[in-house]
């Protein structure tokens, strides 16, 4: 590589660049020039070295139009497209990147401006219209992906659909892409805050999505043995197996697109090759036949077709609409930065080497050449060096070394050599259970047997603690590993075969670009990640002059803790918090005269028939059992039947106003303890003598309750549009560079910090023990919706969730200062704990704030002091047994964890005991 870059990553990732390395080849230098680099790609030459770089015009001419349709605040959309687009660029936390913002924002365009693009780009020659979109590996195309299917399914009209199809190359993608499912537990809207909190998070769960890999867009053959005529199945009937009946109006989207493709357009293509992209493309065929595809969106980094004719092709989608290349992404710091030997150098492209090919050719070799043995022992010392930083840095699971070979037959013999260890490497690279052997059958059958899901499960696990692949550091596979494979802690790539084309070497390179951390630097960008690469001639990589400063940056893998699951902690998922109008029964207490009651009267309880909805004069007795909230209840019983019968009643207007009869049970019940404690539970009376007044008078109880009840007064109660749970066991994998330690109360590895203050709270959580469990509960996917002084809803993603010993679940944030108390977000989150607290089925939570300058475990004591008083009744579903504050239901039931949620046990501790 040329000389003349000493600083590689020139972008912030949340801006569009305004800076690129352009390659000047008469001085054979990169300078760097100011703008944004035009859309292009680099082709080869014929000796599998530089070729010339070439315009992708359609892009350049799109990109400017975005870029006016943008300043001008995107003109002419939907009430729903632009709430999107503002929710997406303008926010406080999770912010998506720059190329992310771009790629929806041309998509939109483009479908809203057909006519205008049609003259610019062209179609693949089929019936549908067809788009495609260029990012980088690693530059998160699949969150585009679900901005897409937000974007489609929160409008309304022809030109939008809640009808999906997502097609994918293999089974491992088709796996990965679950999360594009508003329902599942970890899907990508919540993920990544993609669709604004309250009602269109809620119509997300609208959308009809199918994610399918394309082998299964391969019509069935009728039996030969059926009476009709055999043929192929229908267009109707083969709709209704990939997308099901009755589907009308279809938005598709192709995952990894360059393998979908019209062979008829195209000579020379490998038979397989082409066989694949024909099936592909006839399959969508037949469903637009039966269903209309509204459009059709393809995604990839490297849209060309393989013609294979020769390294200089231009075989390059003519439908791409937008664009952010590799180079792009590297200046960024979006990805990895690829290192390779210098063009020119024997290590630069190993199998160009004549004694490499010739060696390698030969039916009965069984060793490598000498120049691919130096190239191992190279990269192996590389490989070496970083598996002790990251020892000394405490990550759980090791750099992975990849090898890409030409056939079977080179991989095991390179798996051969590593198991002899004959190379000169070192442990753990050559042990066996480190060392995966990857060849063409085996890719086969675990991206079209459902029965190998174990071996495809361990490939998919690599670089996750606690998972099967979780020691695996030596890779040997042929061709390319399977896409879809994204395993962020490949370090090291040796490419042992022959590369004819920019397409191969983008997409085995891909295998390593995606970043193992996102922490941004004090000046706002990325600090240079290195993949080390040898043998794979990529053309026009960026390196940096020095490498070394960068490399030994401290970062820790932020992971689950598997052997931890008491601590697991989970949280209700809230789309939306809104308030209704809630009537609430009150009685005129200043007509109520003190009762008068017999205080001598016999321990029974006197029986007698129901006339008109009362009870009549006692005809018999029966012995009654001493339980106090049995008695209240047949008063409330009493009240509630005569309620639903009196319709001319004051009390009746209360069905006019009330939303609910649970609600007027529950304000009568309150209404009949005040009465108690004002007029039975006296002070010279015990306890038996309070018990016969209670059987004794409740007839009369309740009809003096009932006939001084009034229409009720109106308040505003938060309600919850919970969608389903969120937990520390989704949390996703990351690294980071930020403050942190080990704790031993959470259900992940570490807790990290953006200040002194929230690294300060962690480390009181963890040793209180007041404290069960607690969690990072930013980093962990927590949120709570809020609506921002402008009008827009947002997400509010406070601190901390900490499970006490007092049985509240508590949200804490931790706050440098009091005065900077956001209120928006003060009164979202206090409504949210209502709004919890009413539902009922996640548990009791609470909130609190932590300010900078305080006593820690002084503001932790207040907190936790402040709910085991509250009122909180809890009946033995067994014995019996009530107690009406909180403070005596943990101590007389205990408490337990549902699937992360801290709840009052429902038996008492002695029913439990037996």
């Amino acid at each position: 590589m040329v000389e003349g870059i000493d600083k590689l990553i020139i972008c912030s990732p949340y801006e569009m660049p305004t800076q690129y390395y352009g390659y000047d080849t008469k001085q054979d230098q990169y300078h760097r020039l100011d703008g944004r680099r035009p859309s292009g790609y680099q082709s080869m030459n014929e000796s599998g070295t530089y070729g010339i770089r070439k315009e992708i015009k359609s892009v350049n001419k799109i990109r400017q139009h975005v870029n006016k349709w943008r300043a001008a605040g995107y003109p002419g959309t939907t009430r729903a497209t632009k709430t999107l687009l503002y929710y997406w660029k303008y926010r406080d936390e999770k912010q998506l990147f720059f190329c992310q913002i771009e790629a929806i924002e041309t998509i939109i365009y483009v479908a809203e401006h057909q006519e205008e693009v049609r003259q610019i780009i062209q179609g693949d020659g089929g019936r549908f219209s067809r788009y495609c979109t260029k990012m980088a590996t690693g530059t998160g195309k699949t969150i585009v992906m679900g901005m897409l299917i937000a974007w489609q399914v929160l409008n309304t009209g022809r030109e939008y659909t809640k009808n999906i199809l997502v097609v994918t190359p293999n089974l491992t993608v088709k796996d990965r892409l679950g999360v594009l499912k508003p329902g599942s537990s970890n899907n990508i809207y919540d993920e990544f805050d993609l669709v604004p909190p309250g009602p269109m998070r809620s119509a997300l769960g609208g959308a009809h999505i199918t994610i399918t890999n394309f082998q299964q867009l391969k019509p069935k053959q009728q039996n030969p043995r059926s009476v009709e005529k055999l043929g192929t199945q229908g267009a109707q009937s083969f709709a209704s197996d990939i997308v099901g009946r009755n589907v009308s109006g279809l938005l598709v989207i192709n995952d990894e697109g360059h393998h979908a493709w019209r062979p008829s357009l195209y000579q020379n293509v490998d038979g397989k090759v082409a066989h694949s992209a024909g099936v592909w493309m006839s399959g969508l065929d037949l469903i637009h036949k039966a269903c209309k595809i509204l459009r059709c969106h393809d995604f990839s980094a490297t849209p060309f077709v393989p013609t294979g004719k020769s390294s200089t092709d231009d075989t390059l989608f003519e439908w791409i609409i937008s664009d952010f290349s590799l180079s792009d992404a590297i200046e960024s710091g979006l990805v990895k930065t690829p290192r390779t030997p210098l063009d020119g150098d024997k290590f630069y492209h190993l199998y160009q080497n004549d004694e490499v090919r010739k060696a390698l050719s030969e039916q009965g070799a069984d060793e490598l050449p000498e120049l691919v043995v130096d190239a191992y022992k190279m990269l192996g010392q590389e490989w070496k060096k970083t598996h002790t930083r990251w020892q000394d840095d405490k990550k759980r699971t090791p750099p992975v070394m990849i090898t890409v070979c030409n056939s079977t037959r080179h991989a095991k013999l390179v798996v051969e050599q590593f198991r002899k260890n004959t190379l000169g490497l070192r442990e753990p690279l050559v042990s066996p259970e480190s060392l995966l052997h990857i060849d063409s059958e085996a890719i086969k059958a675990i991206e079209t047997d459902e029965g190998e899901k174990s071996i495809r499960h361990k490939v998919s696990t690599v670089g996750k603690a606690g998972q099967p692949g979780e020691k695996v550091c030596n890779i040997v596979s042929v061709d390319m590993l399977t896409e879809g494979w994204d395993a962020k802690t490949v370090t090291h790539v040796m490419g042992l075969r022959a590369f004819k084309s920019q397409l191969l070497c983008e997409q085995v390179v891909g295998r390593g670009l995606r970043r193992s951390s996102y922490d941004l630097n004090d000046k706002g960008m990325f600090d240079v990640e290195y993949v080390d690469i040898i043998g794979v001639p990529f053309a026009g990589i960026l390196s940096e002059t020095d490498s070394e400063s960068t490399t030994k940056s401290e970062t820790t893998s932020h992971e689950i803790v598997t052997d931890k699951p008491e601590h697991l902690v989970a949280w209700p998922m809230v789309t939306d918090v809104y308030e209704t109008l809630i009537y609430h029964a009150d009685i005129r207490w200043e007509n109520i005269q003190p009762p008068q009651f017999d205080w001598t009267s016999s321990p029974s309880v006197p029986l007698g028939p129901v006339i008109d909805g009362w009870v009549a004069e006692h005809d018999k007795t029966i012995r009654r059992e001493d339980r106090k909230q049995t008695a209240m209840y047949t008063i409330l019983q009493n009240i509630m039947h005569n309620y639903r019968r009196l319709k001319d009643e004051s009390i009746s207007e209360y069905s006019a106003y009330n939303n609910s009869p649970q609600q007027t049970a529950v304000d009568v019940l309150e209404i009949i303890k005040q009465y108690v404690k004002k007029f039975v539970d006296i002070v010279d009376a015990n306890e038996k003598t309070r018990m016969n007044i209670l059987y004794n008078y409740r007839s009369y109880i309740a009809r003096h309750i009932f006939e001084n009840l009034v229409t009720p007064n109106p308040s505003r109660k938060p309600e919850a549009i919970v969608t389903g749970t969120g937990s520390t066991a989704i949390s996703s994998k990351y690294t980071t560079k930020k403050r942190r330690f080990n704790p031993k109360k959470t259900h992940l590895n570490i807790m990290t910090a953006d200040s002194d203050l929230e690294l300060e709270i962690g480390m009181v959580l963890d040793k209180d023990r007041r404290v069960q469990s607690w969690a990072k509960a930013d980093m962990a996917g927590f949120f709570v919706p809020y609506t921002h002084p402008d009008g827009m809803k947002r997400s509010y993603r406070p601190d901390f969730i900490a499970h006490l010993n007092t049985g509240v679940q508590v949200v804490i944030e931790g706050k440098g200062k009091e005065d900077k108390v956001d209120e928006s977000k003060k009164k979202a989150i206090e409504q949210w704990v209502m709004a919890i607290n009413r539902n009922g089925k996640y548990g009791i939570w609470d909130s609190a704030t932590i300010y900078g300058g305080h006593d820690i475990r002084a503001s932790l004591d207040d907190i936790i002091k402040k709910n085991p008083e509250r009122e909180y009744t809890q009946t033995c579903a067994r014995c019996g047994i009530t107690t009406e504050t909180l403070v005596k239901a943990v101590q007389t039931f205990g408490l337990e964890k549902i699937q992360g949620i801290l709840k009052v046990c429902q038996l008492c501790i002695k029913c439990q005991d037996h």
